[in-house]
């Protein structure tokens, strides 16, 4: 539904946003990386916010990609405790 949603409204972020959080649930993890940064093509200002597109970026074995993207999310989000995890497993790889 996303899919054709995208097509129907193509200068919407938002549903390709969606899009990329469907296919990374069903870990179709190169759609979604594929989906997110059409996202921050058109919205480069969420790139720090964009957590979800680094974990889709670990399970692709882009752990260096990885680690830049979880590394903004730190400089935007401090607190976020899981988000140090996901920077350590890119890391280690």
């Amino acid at each position: 539904a996303y899919t054709k949603a995208c097509e129907l409204a193509p200068d919407v972020p938002e549903l390709r946003d969606r899009l990329g959080d469907a296919h990374l649930k069903a870990g179709r993890f190169a759609d979604a990386v594929a989906a997110f940064d059409a996202v921050l093509t058109a919205r480069p200002d969420f790139a720090p916010e964009h957590w979800r597109r680094g974990i889709a970026l670990y399970y692709l074995g882009r752990f260096a990609d990885g680690v830049k993207q979880f590394e903004a999310h730190r400089a935007a989000n401090p607190e976020d405790v899981e988000n140090a995890v996901w920077h350590y497993l890119c890391n280690a790889k």
